[in-house]
């Protein structure tokens, strides 16, 4: 009815409905013949499809994703004496996310098990979960046992990091820490023995200030379904730790320049920090994070020699030499980064452009090339509104992490691009003067809350008593139409995705048991009477 309004009123041209409704149709179309081509109807026998070398092939994804932060040299751990396996993550895993990440696997390996046959009588393995893996928290009772196991063992592993249900799609960490119980446990047991190694399942970045007392800190990720096996595997020595990370690790969350301004009200956010993410902000300013991006330790070393930068003008080929000075099969990451010398433009002091990995044998060397194209050396034109580069002198840096730069190059690039000069702020947060000139315009005055309206999110209703009571029967209606399972973490994203939905869209979801003459009229009477309920 509103859409025959709009366009009897002339709002919405017939044109305009008739383009979106083809690109539906087309979606659809696409979609059948995509599903008639693979035979998507036809089930799909996975044990005949090489279920076990399709796990093993998880194992070593999962090894090779392993990231290495710390190590006084308790890893490779050795395969005897009595080792203590400590954190309920190690026989209930945290081997993937929530909401839409969630699958079912084939099979799924735990730490515990897998340790426990890959030591078989060699090794004594302890085992005390130290808290409830659902909930991250721990008792008088596991805390004692823990120290008690860790007191008594060789070596020391434990195990980690957030529960489902404190990080997922559909809603925000309300901080970098892990549980308070999970520190304190870490505190516990390194306290009790030195030769601990700590290892984290999470799939974020987290704050941990701790991270110097271990003798071992082992980030693993999320692994999949092979990540308890694919563990033991690097944590004895049968695989590489071949991860390096994809994000920097802040010594706390107060130095992060979104910090100023996140999460704002609950109808704005003001994104004042620009470029100032990760790396980014860190390298440009010149600020030490507890782990740098791209960092990553091996059970070998590596050197690198003879950088060259070959090609012309905006077509490169940066290569150099790598060789296992170690006494262990490795890999190693050679990462290319590009720094402007001299910029008109703001830019972060350096971007990876390319990166390279290379397997080598004890006392082997290669040659590592990595290709930089026109769009290593281009910045965002606004004028334009496209890619392109300025000329002048690009200082190229190879190395092994953001902090860790080995070898540096320097490059003319002759190009004709004409850029467009733009504001910039002086710091990594815009002051509300600089913020304003970034806009173009007056920074707008966040919405309030009420009164309502049919775009206001269903937690909004959580404003006046009566719009409580709504957005409960809402929800708990919403929640009976859907199998939930027993994962605290699709429930918890179900209730944030759910909180967050416009009013409209319950309209839209209602299969016409609600209206939008009705919405309105429910709209006002909460109108009404929120002055009065608040």
């Amino acid at each position: 009815a509103r859409v025959a309004a709009a366009i009897e009123s002339g709002t919405l041209a017939e044109s305009d409905l008739d383009r979106a409704c083809s690109r539906v149709i087309e979606l659809a179309r696409r979609v059948h013949a995509e599903r008639d081509a693979r035979g998507d109807d036809t089930p799909v026998d996975v044990a005949a499809h090489h279920e076990l070398a399709y796990h093993e092939l998880a194992r070593r994804t999962a090894a090779a994703g392993t990231v290495l932060l710390t190590n006084d040299g308790l890893l490779p751990l050795p395969v005897t004496g009595r080792i203590a396996l400590i954190g309920a993550f190690a026989d209930h895993p945290r081997y993937q996310g929530s909401g839409s990440s969630l699958v079912n696997p084939t099979r799924c390996d735990t730490t515990l098990d897998a340790l426990r046959a890959r030591v078989g009588d060699a090794a004594e393995v302890v085992y005390a979960p130290g808290y409830d893996p659902v909930t991250g928290t721990t008792t008088p009772a596991l805390i004692a046992q823990a120290r008690q196991a860790a007191a008594d063992a060789d070596a020391v592993i434990a195990m980690v990091g957030l529960p489902g249900a404190h990080e997922s799609e559909g809603f925000d960490r309300t901080t970098l820490r892990l549980p308070a119980d999970l520190d304190g446990l870490v505190e516990v047991v390194v306290a009790a023995n030195p030769r601990s190694a700590v290892v984290l399942n999470n799939g974020g970045s987290v704050e941990i200030g701790w991270a110097d007392k271990p003798a071992a800190l082992v980030e693993a990720y999320l692994g999949g379904q092979a990540g308890g096996s694919a563990l033991v595997d690097v944590l004895v020595g049968d695989a590489e730790p071949g991860g390096r990370l994809a994000e920097s690790f802040p010594v706390t969350m107060a130095e992060l320049p979104a910090h100023e301004n996140f999460p704002g009200t609950p109808t704005q956010v003001q994104y004042r920090e620009t470029f100032n993410v990760g790396y980014r902000f860190y390298d440009t300013h010149d600020v030490a994070p507890r782990f740098c991006f791209g960092h990553g330790l091996s059970y070998t070393t590596f050197e690198h020699t003879d950088l060259t930068v070959t090609g012309e003008n905006t077509d490169r080929t940066v290569s150099v030499t790598v060789t296992n000075t170690g006494d262990r099969p490795g890999s190693d990451v050679v990462q290319v980064y590009v720094h402007d010398v001299i910029s008109m433009l703001p830019r972060p002091d350096q971007e990876l452009k390319g990166f390279a990995k290379v397997h080598l044998e004890p006392g082997e060397s290669r040659r590592a090339e990595i290709g930089l194209g026109r769009r290593a050396f281009a910045v965002f034109d606004v004028g334009s509104a496209a890619w392109r580069v300025e000329a002048g002198q690009f200082e190229i840096r190879v190395g092994t992490s953001s902090r860790d730069v080995r070898l540096t190059a320097t490059i003319d690039i002759e190009c004709d691009d004409a850029l467009a000069p733009v504001p910039s702020a002086r710091g990594p947060v815009a002051t509300d003067a600089e913020f304003e000139v970034l806009l173009g315009h007056p920074i707008p005055t966040a919405r309030p809350l009420m009164p309502f309206h049919e775009d206001s999110a269903i937690d909004d209703l959580r404003e006046v008593v009566v719009g409580r009571l709504l957005r409960a029967v809402l929800v708990k209606s919403t929640q009976r139409s859907l199998d939930l399972g027993d994962d605290p973490g699709t429930r918890a994203m179900l209730d944030a995705v759910l909180g967050h939905m416009p009013l409209r869209a319950v309209v839209a979801n209602s299969g016409g048991k609600l209206s939008f003459d009705a919405l309105d009229k429910l709209l006002r009477v909460l109108n009404l009477m929120g002055g009065r309920s608040r």
